[in-house]
Parts: structure tokens; C-alpha cells; sequence
């Protein structure tokens, strides 16, 4: 008697994943550690900013006006990208990454959108463990960083450890 061969499925080769490469101009090129930096920039800005020396700084830097841009953002004296980042005293912070200096507005402001411009302390010097490692950010990177830096993590439950009991017994 004859056996027929086994089964086998037929091998397919498995190639590498081709490279992913930005094409739209909405793509983010931020690398691990400017992402880790912008995700701690709030608290790297409100603990320099609650120091003595923080505070004789900011209260020490020349007033000056920021633009507006197209979209009603907020734009850098020389119209480069800024984000914007929500401290939890209620002042904004408008970071620039490729100078790593930012502007400090202490009233929030309110009124439209589009046009007018925004009073502001600065420039001033980011704090040493906020600073970028890049020297070029894309509206796209600044953007992304200012939704980093803005976030706020989610509520967790603790997890319940399975070899505890949960009756206390």
C-alpha cells in the first residue's frame, strides 16, 4: 500500500517590511526621547518656574507680542512654529523646540481665534532636562509636541494581584 506524501502548506518567503518613510507633510519625523521630553515638558516648566531663580527670571524677561499665523495659532516672532503648553496655575507656555526657549503668557488669552496678537515674557531658556534634540521641527513636530505635552494620562485602576487574597483572609 501506497502512502500519500503528508500535508504540507506551501512556504511563503517572508520579506522585511519595506521602510516607512514621511510623505505628507502631516507626518511626524519626533524620535523616542523628544517624545519622552515633551511628555514631561509641563511639570520641567512648573518646577523651574515655582524656583526662586525661575521666578527672578520670568519676572526679569522684556515683554514682547507674539502674531497670530493663518490658522490662528500661535507663531514665534520670526513666524516659527510654537507649542503651546497649558501649565496647571492657569499661565501658557508657547515652547520652541529648535531654539529650546519659550515665551511665557501669564494671563490666559480670551477673545477670537483668528487675528490679534498675544503679551508675553521671554524669550526664556528651557530647563535642562527639557531640552530638544533636533535643531529643525516641522509645524507637524510642533504640533505633535504640543499634544504630548498637553495630555494627560488616564485614569488606572489598580491592578488586583491574583495571589493575594481579596477578602483579607
Amino acid at each position: 500500500m501506497i502512502r500519500p506524501p503528508p500535508f504540507r502548506p506551501p512556504v511563503t518567503p517572508i520579506l522585511p517590511k519595506p521602510p516607512i518613510h514621511p510623505i505628507n507633510p502631516g507626518d511626524t519625523t519626533l524620535n523616542l526621547k523628544d517624545r519622552v521630553t515633551a511628555s514631561h515638558l509641563e511639570s520641567s516648566l512648573e518646577k523651574q518656574l515655582s524656583s526662586p531663580v525661575g521666578q527672578l527670571q520670568a519676572g526679569a524677561a522684556k515683554e514682547t507680542t507674539l502674531p497670530r499665523g493663518v490658522h490662528g495659532e500661535v507663531v514665534g516672532p520670526e513666524g516659527q512654529p510654537l507649542a503651546t503648553v497649558r501649565l496647571k496655575d492657569g499661565r501658557t507656555a508657547y515652547v520652541d523646540p529648535n531654539t529650546n526657549q519659550y515665551y511665557l503668557a501669564e494671563q490666559p488669552s480670551f477673545g477670537p481665534k483668528y487675528g490679534g496678537s498675544v503679551k508675553v515674557k521671554g524669550p526664556l531658556s528651557l530647563p535642562t532636562d527639557a531640552q530638544f534634540s533636533n535643531s529643525h521641527f516641522s509645524q507637524a513636530d510642533v504640533n505633535a509636541i504640543g499634544k504630548i505635552a498637553n495630555a494627560r494620562p488616564p485614569l488606572v485602576r489598580p491592578a488586583v494581584d491574583p495571589f493575594v487574597d481579596v477578602f483579607g483572609k
